[in-house]
């Protein structure tokens, strides 16, 4: 149910990040995303309930639980794969590692013929 008021805002800011990740994902999206801060609350219960923090303490625990999901939905907001220009190559026949600056070896060797890639198959034939 929080989901839904928190999915308007990570649709508005995924907009701000050319991200488009429609309202079903976005709701998914924060629905995911809240879920650490309402484990970090959870405890917090837990630990007041057996004592060991008082109500001072759980206050701080219920701020904490808020900055954790809002951090949560804003890193996550940034997972989300780019649309427009920025995107990347669009084609299916494109090469990934051809613009890979990390790549050491950008002309890879051919398969050699008759051997597949299964490791275990080198011991036949």
């Amino acid at each position: 149910v929080l989901s839904l008021p928190y999915s308007g805002l990570a649709w508005g800011l995924a907009a701000l990040a050319h991200r488009n990740p429609g309202w079903w994902a976005a709701w998914k999206l924060t629905g995911a995303a809240l879920l650490p801060g309402a484990l970090v609350m959870t405890a917090g219960i837990g630990l007041y309930g057996c004592g060991w923090l008082d109500l001072l303490r759980v206050f701080l625990v219920f701020i904490l639980h808020l900055l954790v999901g809002w951090a949560y939905l804003v890193g996550a907001v940034f997972f989300l794969p780019r649309t427009g220009p920025a995107a990347g190559p669009a084609s299916p026949g494109a090469d990934p590692g051809a613009a890979n600056p990390f790549n050491p070896n950008p002309d890879p060797e051919p398969p050699v013929p008759g051997k597949g890639e299964n490791p275990f198959a080198a011991g036949r034939g």
